[in-house]
């Protein structure tokens, strides 16, 4: 709300009204009463004068130098606001403090009174401004809740210039000069020109008219940035009339500036061997050469915390089953085959919108989107669903109606994003743009996941690949075992599952205890699980898998099973291309390529080839 000038008689006034008598007069009046043998009321020695205060500040007023006894009474003091969500006051002794809630203006009713009720006020205007702000913005930022901001990534620096009262119409927002520093010393300094907008009485980050802007090269925003802000240097505007010439009052202003490890991500461009489609592979081509530019890639390098993006275009893989959901294990399976790093996503052209992924995890899959591309990739940087349209909400998410909360900032469009219509990618609804809780939440992962053992690793060489599923009534199924080259990924902790290797005399070969993941976007109770086990000798004897779960739940994978998995890769580059379960027997494997197969468990030719195959460690 808009701060009026407070009225001609309440700025500084007390009650009674004194007029032209004044101090003097009054306490000769108190004197002469005195010698007629009755008590007097406290008086007013000098009137409390007007105070103006930033939101939050709290200021304290010493009430013994305003009032005084004709008796020589001790005073007590009590102290009301006529709105106490502008500004509130609480006495302690002789003391009254008075606190700025929220920008506007109100009166303090201030009483002295001494030990036979008789009493004295005065009623002294506050005025409270918002204090001056400056900050960064990428993506999102809030004055009350800073959002991170992202170093070597080019920044728009906003400074809202205040007056301490209602300016006129000719008295416009000044220019500003801006320096950047980092431990202490200068890094960068730029002029921001004025504005015709008037000097407002209240910060307005939903207008880009009544802030001053300027963009910050991505090569200033580091680690440790500070700024100054001299609001109208050349002293053209009254000293009064600003709430502050400098931002801060002393010091430097921290900026928030946090490094985030790059971005790598690899997709997957997927085909349905029963209705194949060949526009994934021109969108994969496009976001490799492209990369952050290309326009499925714009919401996840504009609402992620990313300062550099690689991408990767991997071969196409045919599958015969273009379900979102084994699109997933594909793709969670190929990465650790491949010794993948990063982020990997399976991109396959299906009708709708749709995508599934690991919750946190580093797979995911999804059509080609832009929305949905971010918001898996989301799910697997921890982030949980805010509450529009979905399911179920995330735990935490502090807006009820999933709007981002805070002002967004499209650097595309130069533009703003309104914080109450705009819906956080991490709902199901629309337009989208990313909360300030999410984008520190997801600064906090990366950083985190960085510092805490950044790449998984593993043992590299001949593996068990084994994958399964639960479904949403409990049900567990098991995908043919098959045996390939590949880094480990073994469970990260024990869990409620136990997955059994027995030979044929049901001898236990090896166990393996795990937590069912859950993906995020499937079906709630479903759950999947992907490992590569390094292969121990012996296991040649395997043959079957007993899968357990909570309960009765359980499932025994054999070879007597017509469920049967060929997994094709080429030879030279070590990329799978193809994972088909539609062959009744072993397909022939096409020229410079290795062929994997089973018929539920692998069989003695599948061990015992595993040296020889001509692809370098790690391929």
């Amino acid at each position: 709300m808009p701060v009026e000038s407070p009225p001609r008689n309440t700025r500084g006034a007390f009650r009674p009204s004194w007029g032209a008598w004044g101090v003097s007069a009054l306490v000769a009046i108190a004197a002469w009463a005195g010698g007629c043998g009755e008590r007097q009321p406290p008086v007013g020695t000098r009137p409390i004068p007007a105070l103006t205060l930033e939101v939050g500040n709290t200021e304290s007023v010493d009430l013994a130098a305003y009032f005084s006894d004709p008796d020589g009474d001790v005073l007590s003091y009590t102290a009301r606001s006529d709105d106490p969500s502008v500004a509130t006051a609480a006495v302690s002794g002789a003391t009254v403090q008075v606190t700025a809630v929220a920008v506007g203006g109100a009166q303090v009713w201030v009483t002295a009174a001494d030990p036979g009720g008789l009493s004295a006020p005065q009623s002294p205007w506050v005025t409270v401004v918002n204090p001056p702000a400056a900050y960064l913005v990428q993506a999102v930022q809030s004055s009350d809740y800073p959002a991170p901001v992202v170093a070597g990534k080019e920044a728009l620096l906003r400074v809202f210039v205040t007056a301490t009262y209602r300016a006129t119409a000719e008295t416009t927002l000044p220019p500003a000069k801006a320096t950047f520093y980092v431990d202490g010393s200068e890094t960068y300094s730029v002029k921001i020109d004025g504005k015709p907008e008037t000097i407002p009485t209240e910060v307005d980050e939903g207008s880009l008219a009544r802030s001053l802007n300027v963009t910050i090269p991505a090569s200033v925003i580091e680690e440790g940035l500070s700024v100054v802000v001299d609001i109208d240097p050349d002293s053209t505007i009254d000293a009064g009339l600003l709430a502050s010439r400098r931002i801060p009052k002393s010091g430097e202003l921290d900026l928030g500036v946090e490094s985030v490890p790059g971005f790598e991500l690899t997709v997957i461009p997927f085909r349905y061997t029963w209705d194949p489609d060949s526009s994934v592979l021109d969108h994969v081509d496009g976001m490799e050469s492209e990369e952050e530019e290309h326009e499925l890639l714009h919401d996840t390098y504009d609402l992620i915390p990313i300062e550099e993006m690689s991408v990767k275009g991997h071969d196409p893989v045919e599958i015969d089953d273009g379900r979102l959901w084994y699109v997933l294990d594909r793709t969670a399976a190929i990465r650790a085959a491949e010794s993948g790093s990063g982020h990997w996503m399976g991109l396959i052209a299906l009708k709708g919108e749709a995508g599934i992924a690991e919750l946190p995890g580093t797979s995911s899959a999804s059509t080609p989107n832009s929305r949905v591309m971010v918001h898996e990739l989301g799910h697997n940087l921890n982030l949980w669903h805010a509450p529009c349209g979905v399911r179920r909400d995330g735990p935490g998410y502090p807006y009820d109606d999933g709007s981002i909360g805070a002002w967004g900032y499209d650097h595309r469009s130069g533009s703003l994003i309104d914080k109450d219509r705009a819906e956080d990618y991490m709902s199901y609804c629309v337009p989208v743009w990313v909360s300030d809780y999410h984008f520190g939440k997801a600064v906090r992962y990366r950083t985190a996941q960085a510092r805490s053992h950044g790449e998984a690793s593993g043992r590299t060489g001949p593996s068990l690949l084994v994958w399964g599923s639960r479904s949403a009534s409990g049900e567990l199924s098991m995908d043919p075992a098959l045996v390939v080259e590949g880094r480990s990924l073994l469970p990260e902790a024990p869990g409620d599952y136990t997955l059994t290797g027995l030979d044929g005399a049901r001898r236990e070969l090896f166990s393996v205890s795990f937590e069912m993941a859950e993906p995020a976007d499937a079906e709630e109770g479903t759950g999947m699980f992907v490992f590569l086990l390094p292969v121990e000798p012996g296991w040649e004897e395997l043959a079957s898998l007993v899968l357990a779960g909570p309960g009765d739940a359980s499932f025994t994978l054999d070879g007597d099973t017509e469920a049967t998995m060929a997994w094709i890769r080429d030879s030279r580059s070590g990329q799978v291309r193809a994972i088909r379960g539609d062959f009744d027997e072993r397909p022939s494997a096409p020229p410079g390529h290795v062929v994997r197969w089973s018929r539920g468990m692998p069989d003695r030719d599948e061990w015992s080839v595993m040296t020889g195959w001509g692809m370098s460690p790690g391929s």
